[in-house]
């Protein structure tokens, strides 16, 4: 494949995940999405599938200290947060479960240094 295409590929993965992201959250008054697990193992699946096909581009780039590669690791980010955004999302939905959770790593050490 050319760069333009794995670019190209990497934007449609960013734009995809984010707009996942946002109709799941649409669904939260409703109770969530009745598939958030399926919606987050299939999440896994294609940013484990990206690394493998992002992942020599990456090397060549870090290598040659090549500023192309932003699309690319946009792209896996994107994919990371969505997926655990998610995660937060179905600990949030979950009625049978009263833990916390955080959104960010700030709000986790904010609760953990008041708990000490």
């Amino acid at each position: 494949m050319e760069l333009n295409t794995y670019r190209g590929l990497a934007k449609t993965l960013e734009g995809g995940s984010v707009r996942l992201l946002a109709a799941a959250k649409a669904e939260v008054p409703a109770g969530g999405p009745a598939n958030l697990d399926e919606l987050i193992d299939g999440l896994l699946e294609l940013e484990e599938n990206a690394h493998a096909l992002f992942g020599p581009l990456l090397r060549q780039a870090e290598a040659a200290r090549a500023a192309w590669s932003e699309p690319l690791v946009r792209a896996l980010e994107a994919l990371r947060d969505s997926r655990w955004q998610l995660m937060v999302l179905r600990a949030d939905t979950d009625q049978d479960d009263d833990s916390p959770t955080f959104s960010d790593a700030d709000q986790l050490r904010r609760f953990l240094s008041g708990q000490s």
